[in-house]
């Protein structure tokens, strides 16, 4: 980041070298200024001294206030070798988090040898620290302690201590140390508790250990209660421990191997408990090995009961990969967690395999199949047992495309998938890539809808429909049409019983269309259309039209609307306006509720500054304009007054700002019984 200004270069030389007398300007908000000399003839060479004044590098270190004095030195020459060059650390100095910043030190640098004389950085009462060498006989030490790491960091907590050596040979060090962390939180991550220690020795001529041992990571939405991992013996002979815990799932795992190049061994042990699908266990020891150019495993299996799963497969560097899988007896009733819970049980084994590969292109096969069986779903006496079908899955990756089908039925319905994607693979962006896909529904009856949907009590209908895609991912051109049929369905919580409801669905030039209607009492019609573009907002345009329409019946309260309400949607928000006539109405409060209730969802708090808080889902604004008309025949009868309500309000509201209703209600042919 060097700030816009004016840069001043003083500076003489020749073909072989030049010296610099200045470089000046503005440098990440702060002033740069250099000065010394520079060859390149017959070797690059250089010898300089740099300051840095006020320098601002708060928009990386998370404070804007951060303010850097800096004062160094380098000199060095690139040979034959390589590079042999060495920089003095003079001052670093200035404040961080509204604490001083003090630093100091020397580093040198050649092929063979790297060498920090006392390196040291300090703000607050956090410190960094490193001191020795790296070369052909290696003591390097290093020291990070931050007691609090709120005084370095906004938003963030916790206390990060690590110290440790470096010794022997470069190309075959001991590494010894250890690192504790505890109560760190970071905004994309949280760690309550950890504590490692390392003591590797490569040149394997003791044992080495490394430990670790981690309380609740809180990382990505994902949680882990504990972590724990140890490896134990030399290089060329050592085993692996890992065990893991989290809420879906508890992993244990095992191997013994060695390495040489690459890591040789075998997986001894595996046991996944997961929540969903309960325990299982590795069913005999695994061949492994891993390394830099290639990674393969021999046949490994995970058993529970009857089932299993097994897989295996190889890889390479240069881009060739190959394996197969292969799922058996798994029961549906064990994928209990995934149903909703009205489902009470399922029959069914669910089986699988595939296979894949890759050098040049992808080539891959999948079949899966569930076998037909009964779904067990909870009726109002008795669970209802139903027969499904099963599942058969195809999925084929080919010829640079993608093709996948899919059949299911349950009880008569039958639904079918089909996708072509014929380009998939060799476009480079895959919105790019062309799709063709149809969908076949076919319900003759709706028998199972009161089972699963427990605010319908009756229903008898059908629905059938066919739909297909074209075009491509970024832009799919929809076509088809569906017709829903509901002569007759029940709602006892609302009183209701409606007859001859319909829906008809359509989509021309990628416009869903809309037309339904049903009567109960009255009439009541809904129409419009959807156009099936999110760039756009998915806009919407829909009327609800009716005329003497029983929207509820229940004891105490009976009301009879005739709409006439349009609802149109864009990018920008949702307005629903227009007249809701209510012609009848019949309302009886026999008494005030007891006890206290919640704030309803539409109250509106603010704050102490007259900000409005809303809530954090309501990301598309709506804008009520509503015009609410009482007919002759809404009857209210409620402690101890009886009569008619007649009159209209004016409904005005925006999203965040409280509903406003003005307007004139009165009662006619009133009577007030009062007693006491």
């Amino acid at each position: 980041d060097i700030t816009e200004g004016q840069w001043n270069l003083a500076a003489r030389g020749n073909q072989r070298e030049m010296s610099i007398e200045h470089l000046r300007g503005g440098l990440i908000g702060g002033r740069f200024d250099m000065s010394g000399g520079a060859s390149w003839s017959p070797q690059v060479g250089w010898k300089l001294k740099a300051h840095g004044r006020d320098l601002k590098p708060g928009q990386w270190l998370g404070d804007p206030q951060a303010l850097v004095q800096l004062a160094l030195s380098t000199e060095g020459s690139i040979g034959d070798q390589g590079p042999d060059a060495r920089v003095v650390l003079e001052q670093l100095g200035g404040r961080l988090n509204g604490k001083p910043l003090t630093g100091d030190g020397r580093l040198s640098y050649s092929p063979q040898r790297i060498a920090i004389d006392r390196l040291q950085v300090k703000n607050a009462d956090a410190s960094v620290v490193a001191d020795g060498v790296i070369g052909e006989q290696s003591n390097l030490s290093w020291s990070l302690q931050v007691p609090n790491v709120g005084k370095l960091l906004a938003d963030a907590a916790g206390k990060i201590n690590s110290e440790g050596r470096v010794t022997g040979p470069r190309s075959a060090p001991r590494i010894a140390g250890r690192a504790q962390v505890d109560g760190l939180a970071l905004p994309a991550l949280r760690v309550d508790h950890l504590d490692a220690s390392i003591d590797l020795d490569m040149q394997d001529r003791r044992r080495s250990d490394i430990d670790v041992d981690a309380q609740t990571l809180l990382f990505g939405g994902n949680r882990v209660d504990k972590v724990q991992l140890q490896f134990d013996g030399f290089i060329r002979q050592h085993r692996i421990v890992l065990n893991a815990d989290h809420p879906q799932a508890n992993l244990a795992l095992a191997a013994e191997g060695a390495y040489q190049r690459q890591w040789r061994g075998r997986l001894s042990r595996l046991e996944l408990d997961s929540k969903l699908l309960g325990p299982w266990r590795l069913r005999q020891p695994v061949p492994l090995t891993l390394s830099a150019q290639q990674a393969s495993a021999d046949r490994m299996c995970l058993v529970r009961e009857r089932a299993h799963l097994c897989a295996e497969g190889a890889w390479t560097a240069s881009g060739e990969t190959n394996g197969s899988f292969d799922l058996a007896q798994l029961p549906l009733d064990w994928l209990q967690e995934l149903f909703p819970e009205q489902v009470k049980g399922a029959t069914g084994t669910l089986s699988a395999s595939g296979e894949l590969s890759q050098a040049d292109l992808l080539q891959a096969r999948v079949r899966a199949a569930l076998t037909p069986g009964e779904l067990r779903l909870e009726g109002a006496a008795d669970d209802v047992r139903v027969p499904h079908e099963g599942i058969k899955l195809a999925l084929d990756a080919r010829d640079q495309g993608i093709e996948a089908a899919l059949k299911t039925g349950i009880d008569r319905s039958r639904v079918e998938v089909q996708i072509n994607l014929p380009d998939y693979l060799k476009v480079a962006d895959a919105r790019q890539a062309k799709i063709k896909a149809k969908l076949r529904v076919d319900a003759p009856d709706f028998d199972l809808v009161p089972l699963l949907v427990p605010t319908v009590s009756q229903i008898e209908g059908s629905m059938r429909g066919q739909f297909s895609v074209s075009g491509d991912l970024e832009k799919p051109w929809l076509d088809g049409s569906a017709q829903i049929k509901a002569p007759r369905v029940v709602l006892d919580h609302l009183g209701l019983s409606l007859s001859d409801s319909r829906m008809d669905i359509g989509v021309v030039n990628n416009t869903l269309t809309l037309d339904g209607r049903s009567f109960s009492g009255g009439r009541l019609r809904v129409e419009g259309g959807l156009l099936l573009d999110g760039k756009k907002g998915w806009p919407l345009t829909l009327s609800i039209v009716g005329d003497k329409f029983v929207a509820i019946n229940v004891p105490n309260l009976m009301v009879s609307i005739s709409p006439d309400l349009k609802i149109q949607r864009s990018a920008e928000g949702v307005v629903l306006m227009g007249t809701l006539t209510v012609p009848a109405a019949e309302i009886l409060v026999r008494d005030l509720p007891a006890g206290s209730r919640s704030a309803s969802p539409d109250i509106v708090i603010v704050s102490s500054d007259g900000a409005l808080e809303r809530d954090a889902e309501d990301t598309l604004p709506l804008d009520t304009r509503i015009r609410l008309v009482l007919g002759n025949e809404v009857h209210l009868a409620a402690l101890g007054l009886d009569g008619f309500l007649r009159g209209e309000l004016s409904v005005r509201g925006r999203s965040g700002r409280p509903l406003r209703a003005t307007g004139d209600l009165r009662l006619f042919d009133a009577i007030f019984r009062a007693y006491g």
